[in-house]
């Protein structure tokens, strides 16, 4: 019986050390279950929040090319508008310049595009002004 009774209480341990070993294998599978929800609800909450940034990044990127188109449309509209300015009043810059170079009225009319009576006038004012002392 003594026989009879050892293997009892060694298969008695053995099948408490299973089912103590089930329990933990239970745990940890429980454990590792939830971690996955866990982080499978925290994927999707990124990724939910990574669509936002995207959608968001492309729309500041349209609205940023839409800034350039218009400020190149405001620069080509000021270069034709300083075109069109030269060429209504000449060039009174240029003038200045040859009355400063001492040109005479026939030739600043004739290099600038001015007339012979506004070549007078810039010649008049700025006679004045270079004559005043600094």
């Amino acid at each position: 019986m003594n026989l009879l009774t050892g293997y009892i209480e060694v298969s008695l341990a053995a099948f408490a050390v299973i089912f103590f070993m089930q329990g933990y294998i239970f745990y940890q599978i429980l454990k590792l279950k939830n971690n996955f929800i866990f982080h499978t609800q925290d994927y999707k909450k990124k990724q939910s929040e990574s669509d936002v940034f995207e959608k968001t990044s492309l729309g500041v990127g349209k609205r940023l090319i839409e800034l350039e188109q218009q400020v190149q449309a405001i620069n080509d509209r000021i270069s034709r508008i300083e075109m069109q300015s030269n060429n209504d009043h000449g060039s009174y810059p240029q003038a200045i310049k040859l009355i400063e170079l001492g040109a005479d009225i026939d030739e600043i009319s004739q290099s600038c595009g001015i007339s012979k009576i506004e070549a007078e006038l810039l010649l008049v004012l700025n006679k004045n002004r270079t004559k005043t002392p600094l």
